[in-house]
């Protein structure tokens, strides 16, 4: 939890203030947390209606146009799974309105303020909200990029250990699908402010959106590559599983091709029946020995030669 936060910005400089300056012309960026929406909320004195619209369901991306626009946004965090925080972009004719648990993106969305490629302080406001999705941007990146490593290391171990943790597998394709549907809405409330008549945009918010609409569509392209990755390693471990149980099978099938004949004579002459000519024989235990042993090895050497054993 942080306090609310008032910066006035204009063309010359960004400075902070005691509170949301109402003044025509004043342009004022307004920071917080979740914990101070209705604060926020009831500053910029936000109708009942666009309150309900936007307490409603937080958990859902959307864009609300009311008496303001407004923005329903999910920052994610990757550690050990995903961490969700909700961000709730609003502006008007000269505020700007900047809500998130996410200390780390409040932190880079005022350091973009100052960043003269995105010229914010002598644009429209709007230009705020492509500048926040640019940098919900790079954090979506980020986290598909511990992803892929995550995904690395599995592969690195499959190929090592012919072994695959399956939970983690699991893990992190429930990961990827919760973030493809994250990432399919953001793209349609983007496709949204660039469609003609829903909201008045300027020439340079327009060209900061496509550029993150182009950046969207490669994301999803991104999870969808991961998720063909992990296909890819199961059906890797489900073939090594299956060509290891080829391997016990092909060596147990030729101890019992070499125990078979062994057991059969050792059978026959195991027999109790009174008359058997070669158990007078004087040399018969030893022949018959010989030949199983000689049996043994051909038997052994041609399992040997086709790599059964």
């Amino acid at each position: 939890m942080f306090m609310v936060e008032y910066l006035s910005y204009d063309r010359s400089h960004v400075k902070p203030i005691l509170k949301y300056v109402k003044d025509r012309g004043v342009k004022t960026l307004i920071l917080g947390s979740m914990s101070e929406i209705d604060l926020i909320l009831k500053e910029i004195n936000a109708s009942e209606t666009l309150i309900t619209l936007i307490k409603h369901d937080l958990e859902r991306p959307r864009v609300i146009v009311e008496d303001y626009l407004a923005l329903i946004l999910t920052i994610y965090r990757y550690s050990e799974g995903i961490k969700p925080y909700t961000l709730i972009i609003v502006t008007g004719r000269d505020f700007v309105a900047i809500v998130s648990d996410d200390r780390e993106f409040i932190n880079k969305f005022k350091e973009a303020l100052n960043i003269n490629a995105y010229r914010i302080r002598e644009l429209d406001v709007n230009v705020a909200i492509a500048v926040a999705m640019l940098n919900l941007i790079d954090v979506y990146y980020e986290i598909l990029s511990k992803i892929g490593m995550e995904i690395d290391e599995l592969e690195d171990v499959l190929h090592k250990s012919s072994r695959l943790n399956i939970a983690i597998l699991r893990s992190i394709k429930g990961t990827l699908m919760i973030l493809r549907r994250v990432f399919y809405f953001s793209r349609e409330i983007v496709s949204l402010l660039l469609g003609k008549g829903i909201y008045a945009i300027s020439r340079e918010c327009e060209r900061l959106l496509r550029e993150v609409y182009e950046d969207l569509a490669h994301i999803i392209e991104i999870v969808e590559m991961q998720l063909d990755r992990l296909v890819d390693l199961r059906e890797l471990h489900l073939s090594l599983i299956s060509l290891n149980l080829n391997e016990v099978m092909k060596k147990l099938t030729a101890i019992n091709v070499i125990a078979l004949p062994l057991i059969i004579i050792a059978g026959i002459y195991g027999m109790n029946f009174e008359y058997m000519p070669e158990l007078h024989l004087e040399y018969g235990y030893f022949t018959v020995l010989g030949f199983m042993a000689i049996l043994t090895i051909v038997l052994t050497m041609f399992f040997r030669k086709i790599g059964w054993i």
